[in-house]
């Protein structure tokens, strides 16, 4: 029964947990709750803490593919049209790359294509920082640090083909000849003739072009199977998370159940020790009551001795009978009926 069950988990004598181990179990409760959130916490600051770095890792790295993408549509626009305002857009992103003019917000957005059909910022710049700065503070591994500082080389390699594009659209060349030349004089445009935009045309359009770009995108893609895997990690410190924080609030529930079933099973017997103790009470004023009644009757005997008071003796036995009657064992209870059996007929005889 339920009250056996009870009396197993809470009693003296076979209960499972003591009665003296139930501020433990409270204590052990809060401390186990209070872990678990503080747990919790950490491990959610520490999984948005990854998060946050593995985003603006790829912003960064977006912003250096897409710096790339618009050097390289800025430079054959201006070959194919000779519009000088691409040519400034060029060096602009130039600038802004290597921390030299003001920075866009949010620069992994999209910039120059709104630039270029309004004809100015499309949102407020921000002071100075250079691509490279922000990505060596921003948590790149050193693995993708490398990559990425390998693509922005060669990014930067390639403006000097590009530089070339430009020149010859102006009609100036470096030497052909570089013997005797200085590192300086051989980069030099010291060579004047006329403009060639075919040329220049063919520099930005050709397939070495192309090579070079291939050479900046690689290191790019091969960073994106590192986020890839980066990303996979996240997910399974995501799931493994999950998994403690529902065993901690599983836990945290049976130990709040066990207290729960203990300390009512620990109720329920301080409560039927205080029947036990209210019933030996009622038992002893029964028998008070028991013994009182016969101490009555003997009087009411001496009462009933004369006829006139035979009527009145019996019915103030009736009405002791009446008032002691609930705290009356059974065996004695048939006698009282008898009694007030014959109290009944005594009277309809006086009368």
């Amino acid at each position: 029964s339920k009250l056996q069950f009870l009396y197993f988990i809470g009693s003296n004598t076979t209960m499972v947990i003591d009665s003296r181990l139930l501020p433990l179990l409270s204590v052990g409760c809060v401390a186990m709750l209070l872990t678990t959130i503080v747990m919790t916490e950490i491990e959610v600051s520490n999984f948005e803490k990854m998060t946050h770095t593995m985003t603006r890792t790829l912003y960064l790295v977006f912003e250096l593919r897409q710096s790339s993408d618009d050097l390289t549509r800025f430079i054959r626009t201006y070959t194919a049209t000779g519009n000088v305002s691409y040519w400034e857009y060029y060096l602009n992103i130039v600038s802004i790359r290597d921390g030299y003019s003001p920075l866009p917000f949010e620069p992994y957005r999209i910039y120059w294509d709104l630039y270029v059909a309004d004809g100015g910022p499309p949102r407020e710049l921000t002071p100075p920082s250079a691509l490279m700065t922000r990505m060596e503070a921003a948590g790149f591994t050193s693995e993708e640090l490398a990559l990425v500082q390998l693509a922005k080389n060669r990014s930067d390699g390639l403006i000097d083909l590009e530089t070339v594009a430009y020149n010859a659209m102006l009609g100036r060349y470096r030497p052909s000849n570089t013997t005797g030349l200085t590192s300086d004089e051989a980069l030099a445009f010291s060579i004047t003739a006329p403009p060639n935009q075919t040329y220049a045309m063919e520099l930005v359009h050709g397939l070495d072009y192309h090579r070079y770009k291939a050479g900046i995108m690689e290191p790019l893609d091969e960073f994106f199977v590192l986020s890839r895997s980066r990303s996979q990690s996240l997910d399974r410190i995501h799931e493994g998370m999950a998994i403690l924080t529902t065993l901690q609030i599983v836990g945290v529930a049976i130990l709040f159940v066990i207290l729960c079933l203990t300390t009512y099973a620990q109720y329920e017997s301080f409560m039927e020790k205080k029947r036990l103790i209210k019933a030996q009470e009622e038992a002893e004023f029964a028998a008070d009551a028991i013994s009182s009644f016969q101490l009555s009757s003997v009087e009411y005997l001496e009462e009933i001795a004369r006829p006139d008071m035979l009527q009145a003796g019996f019915l103030k036995i009736m009405k002791n009978l009446k008032l002691y009657k609930p705290y009356l064992p059974p065996h004695l209870l048939g006698d009282s009926e008898a009694v007030h059996n014959t109290a009944n007929k005594t009277s309809d005889r006086s009368t």
